[in-house]
């Protein structure tokens, strides 16, 4: 039971931090920067990952 009202605490805050980030700043300007940042680490990893698949079969 104990466990329980925890859970219940634990939602209830974050429910109360989305809201009130929710309407003191607009998720639009979160969007947007989780975008570029996406964007940013989508390029890395393709180019990471594209090195990885030239260089090492040619190792082997």
């Amino acid at each position: 039971m104990r466990h329980l009202r925890f859970v219940f605490y634990f939602f209830g805050a974050l429910a109360v931090i989305v809201l009130v980030l929710r309407l003191f700043m607009p998720f639009q300007e979160i969007w947007d920067r989780w975008k570029k940042i996406a964007h940013r680490l989508g390029v890395w990893q393709t180019n990471l990952i594209l090195t990885l698949l030239y260089f090492l079969p040619a190792s082997q």
